[in-house]
């Protein structure tokens, strides 16, 4: 396991826990992207969608069970979004502490490429 991931592994149960990061520009849909995520996985493999909202801003966590396997071990990806505005970097700090993996979506509007750089 690599220092400062959340990755487990549950030898008995043979579950891999996995942390990933969604991350996009502000207000390019990260919201709207986990809830078709969410909609799309069978009820029965995943867990309920959390938003975990503060006075200024909002996280959305979701958890759930991969239909596959890998050598024999279930993965269970337990996915975040996070604030993209600049202004949330405590916040961005701590949702990213013990990450797996990070996926980065680009907003494809010909406007928001700066966005997109700032964001990255």
């Amino acid at each position: 396991m690599k220092p400062g991931t959340s990755l487990s592994i549950n030898w008995k149960s043979q579950d891999l826990n996995l942390k990933i990061v969604y991350y996009r520009p502000p207000l390019s849909g990260k919201t709207t992207d986990l809830e078709y995520i969410h909609s799309r996985v069978d009820p029965r493999l995943r867990g309920e969608l959390v938003s975990l909202k503060t006075k200024e801003d909002r996280t959305i966590h979701l958890d759930f069970m991969e239909m596959g396997q890998i050598k024999g071990f279930k993965p269970k990806f337990n996915l975040h979004t996070m604030p993209s505005q600049g202004i949330y970097v405590a916040s961005r700090k701590l949702v990213l502490q013990g990450v797996d993996g990070v996926i980065y979506v680009a907003d494809s509007q010909a406007g928001k490429l700066r966005a997109n750089i700032e964001t990255m």
